[in-house]
């Protein structure tokens, strides 16, 4: 059974980072299985084709699960690269935001 069909193009950033997530994760179906406990069955396709722009509540379920790597307005900015590049860490940012 595929984890995840990922279309020629990617669609937006949050798809860039949500495959990468779930293709290094150390058991990518339980990765897999997990988020859609959360987000609900077929959803990970919907939001990876581009198909489906998760809102605010999707978005922090996004952003819990990944710890901080994916939210809801990465859905809305184009791709910075390709579905296997490894997405910008946020951690600087995230100490950027607590020294704020």
């Amino acid at each position: 059974m595929p984890l995840m069909h990922l279309t020629a193009a990617v669609p937006n950033e949050g798809a860039r980072r949500l495959a990468w997530f779930i293709g290094n994760a150390e058991t990518p179906a339980a990765a897999v299985a997990e988020l859609e406990s959360h987000l609900g069955f077929g959803a990970i396709d919907r939001i990876v084709s581009g198909a489906l722009l998760p809102g605010v509540r999707m978005g922090a379920k996004l952003w819990a699960w990944s710890g901080g790597h994916i939210d809801a307005h990465d859905f809305r900015h184009p791709p910075k690269g390709w579905w296997f590049d490894r997405p910008a860490s946020r951690q600087m940012t995230r100490v950027l935001a607590r020294a704020a």
